[in-house]
């Protein structure tokens, strides 16, 4: 595999853009937090610092340790959080909760 050159992986930040679809992210955790470009709640709210059912508040840290994969691969990566409904709600599931992510990830330049 070809190495990229620095000048060039500049030149490509924000480019890249993934959504991670899991239970949330805990921002503080990630190595860039700054390249999350957004996020989505499944009860449309919007995020308040400090909130523990925000997009950017991971349950059980599996969201947080996905996106911090996908750093490792890629550090400029943008990410767009959508936090799935962990609830226990016995008319929805979380896979029906992952269908209702219906918000696209924001098109543009990079943030």
């Amino acid at each position: 595999m070809r190495s990229i050159a620095k000048d060039q992986r500049k030149s490509l930040k924000g480019i890249v853009r993934v959504a991670i679809i899991d239970d949330g992210v805990n921002l503080e955790s990630l190595e860039a937090p700054e390249y999350v470009i957004g996020g989505w709640h499944p009860d449309h709210k919007a995020p308040v610092r400090g909130d523990m059912n925000a997009w950017y508040s991971s349950e059980k840290t599996h969201g947080t340790e996905m996106a911090k994969l996908v750093q490792r691969v890629w550090p400029y990566v943008s990410l767009y959080i959508a936090k799935l409904d962990t609830t226990r709600r016995v008319y929805k599931s979380v896979a029906e909760s992952a269908a209702e992510v219906s918000a696209p990830v924001p098109q543009g330049g990079s943030s």
